[in-house]
C-alpha cells in the first residue's frame, strides 16, 4: 500500500558535480535553510516578541568511498594542492523504479572539511570512506522528473584502512605501527555581508590540518620513548626533527600500493607512555605519538 501511495525510500539517490556524473555515495545529508531567532522584551509584560533574523545554509555532509567517487576526490584535492574551487552539486532522489521524485541543487559549494577513516590493522572488515563538508551558497529544491543512471566502476579497487604500511621515520621500527590517523583538513572560510544580498558571500581564507596519532606495539615502544625523551624532555628541537610521514594503502594481497599518503612537516606534539591499565581487560600494551602535521599530499597509484 505504501508504494500505491507513492512514498518512496532515501537509499536511490545520485550525485553530479557541475553537471557531470560523479560516482556513487554512501550517505547524503542535506543542509538546511533556516533563520537566526531574534527575541525582544516587551518592558513589564511577559511575553517576548520574536523576529525572524538573517538567513543562513547550513552545511551538506557527503560519505564517499574512495574507489567509487573520482570527481569527489579530485574536488578535494584541489584544497591541499591550493587549487581551491567552488562547484554546483546537484542530488536526485529517486523511488524504487528509478524514477526521480524530488531533488536539490547546491550552487558554489565550498569545501569546509575533510576527514579520513583511522589506518587500523584491527579493523579487518570496513571500507574506506571520505567524509567531506559542504558549504553552498544557494539552494534551489526541484521537483519530479527522469531517471537516476549510473555505472559502477569497473577499475575500482578494494581499499581497506586495515592495509596500510608506513615508511620509516624518526628512526622507529614503523613495521610495528598498529594505527594511524590521516590528518582531518579544515579550510578555514571568510564571510563578507552586504545589506543588499540575504546571504553572504564565501571565499578560502586558510587550510588547517590537524594532528595525528600513531600507535605502536612493544616491539617499538623503547623507540617512541626514547624520541619523547629527546624532543620533549630534553628539548632538543631542530629542523630536522621535522619529517615526513609516508603511508602506502596496499591492496588485499599486501603486494600493490594503490595510493601513497605524504605528511609533510610532522613535528612531536605528545606522548602516551601506554593507554589505559585496567584489571582484567583485553587489549596488549601499546604507546602512542602524537605529531603536527604543516602540509599534505595524496597520490593515486593505479589507474
Amino acid at each position: 500500500m505504501s508504494i500505491k501511495l507513492g512514498h518512496y525510500a532515501v537509499s536511490n539517490f545520485h550525485s553530479e558535480i557541475d553537471g557531470q556524473a560523479a560516482g556513487y555515495l554512501s550517505s547524503f545529508q542535506a543542509p538546511d535553510y533556516e533563520v537566526d531567532d531574534i527575541s525582544q522584551a516587551l518592558g513589564p509584560d511577559i511575553h517576548t516578541k520574536k523576529m525572524m533574523g538573517s538567513a543562513k545554509i547550513t552545511e551538506a555532509t557527503v560519505v564517499y568511498n574512495i574507489s567509487q567517487a573520482g570527481p569527489w576526490l579530485e574536488w578535494a584535492s584541489t584544497v591541499w594542492n591550493k587549487q581551491c574551487a567552488e562547484k554546483d552539486i546537484t542530488i536526485r532522489l529517486a523511488n524504487q523504479d528509478y524514477n526521480i521524485m524530488r531533488g536539490i541543487d547546491l550552487t558554489a559549494c565550498l569545501i569546509t572539511g575533510i576527514e579520513w577513516p583511522q589506518l587500523k590493522a584491527a579493523d579487518g572488515k570496513k571500507h574506506f570512506e571520505v567524509t567531506a563538508k559542504l558549504q553552498p551558497h544557494a539552494l534551489k529544491y526541484t521537483g519530479a522528473g527522469g531517471k537516476v543512471q549510473a555505472v559502477l566502476g569497473q577499475k575500482a579497487k578494494a581499499w581497506q584502512p586495515s592495509n596500510f604500511e608506513v615508511h620509516p621515520v624518526f628512526g622507529l621500527k614503523t613495521e610495528w605501527v598498529t594505527a594511524i590517523d590521516l590528518p582531518k583538513i579544515t579550510p578555514k572560510i571568510s564571510k563578507e555581508d552586504h545589506g543588499k544580498f540575504r546571504l553572504p558571500l564565501r571565499n578560502y581564507a586558510s587550510i588547517d590540518f590537524g594532528t595525528v596519532k600513531m600507535e605502536g606495539g612493544a616491539a617499538m615502544h623503547k623507540g617512541m620513548e626514547d624520541l619523547a625523551v629527546r624532543i620533549l624532555q630534553d628539548g632538543h628541537v631542530e629542523e630536522g626533527e621535522f619529517q615526513d610521514i609516508l603511508i602506502d594503502m596496499k591492496d588485499p594481497a599486501l603486494k600493490n600500493t594503490l595510493g601513497t599518503f605524504t605528511l609533510i612537516g610532522c613535528g612531536l606534539k605528545k606522548f602516551t607512555w601506554a593507554p589505559k591499565l585496567e584489571g582484567g581487560k583485553e587489549g596488549l600494551a601499546t604507546g602512542t605519538l602524537e605529531f603536527m602535521v604543516e602540509d599534505f599530499r595524496f597520490e593515486i597509484k593505479h589507474k
